[in-house]
């Protein structure tokens, strides 16, 4: 009888840890690689169906894809956008693609830890930049 808690208790815990949840986040971690093989617009719209799946709602993969997605230039208009005294948000493509190329080079060695997702998050803010106020100019 004891043996049987003690081996239910371990399965328990084991579900309690991290591989449990690379379990759930696989079918978001796939279609996040799948969308590196695709090339400029069709990665685009790419992400931003990986952002739109209910399997990634919730995990760190999906952030980062919804956020990724956000700097495609196929964002509907309806997307949140910041208040218009601020201009347009310009994105620097060449930045766009060496977040790509460090996204893909991390999910290659497997699943991505909660640093480096903030880390690539941080990166991909970088990314953006708002055009200069007419003011400020000479």
């Amino acid at each position: 009888m004891a043996l049987r808690v003690t081996v239910v208790s371990l399965i328990t815990l084991f579900c309690a840890v991290p591989a449990c949840h690379a379990v759930e986040a696989q079918p978001c971690l796939d279609q996040v690689k799948e969308c590196f093989g695709y090339t400029d617009a069709q990665r685009d719209r790419c992400f931003k169906r990986v952002a739109e799946a209910a399997e990634c709602a919730s995990s760190d993969v999906g952030v980062l894809a919804r956020r990724r997605a956000e700097f495609s230039t196929l964002v509907p208009n309806d997307a949140p956008t910041g208040p218009s005294f601020l201009g347009p948000q310009l994105v620097d493509r060449a930045c766009i693609a060496k977040f790509d190329s460090a996204w893909s080079g991390a999910l290659v060695k497997g699943e991505t830890s909660a640093e480096t997702n903030a880390n690539l998050l941080s990166s991909l803010e970088r990314c953006a930049y708002n055009q200069a106020s007419d003011v400020m100019r000479p």
